[in-house]
């Protein structure tokens, strides 16, 4: 969830900023892919260790209750 999150937060703005920058002219496939392979490793390096303490927290083993 929070992967796609800034993905597709960041991706939008780059593309903005890339057809601004470009004088308003549609991007091409090249430079399209580029803003994407950017923005998937910046995602990626922004929200893996979140996931990480999320996927240790939840494979923690618990003790099981004490009964009287």
């Amino acid at each position: 969830m929070s992967y796609a999150v800034v993905q597709f937060g960041t991706l939008e703005q780059l593309r903005f900023l890339g057809a601004h920058l470009g004088g308003g002219r549609p991007l091409t496939a090249s430079e399209d892919a580029g803003i994407g392979f950017v923005v998937g490793m910046a995602a990626s390096a922004a929200t893996e260790p979140i996931d990480l303490v999320r996927t240790r927290i939840m494979a923690q083993v618990r003790p099981a209750p004490h009964r009287c």
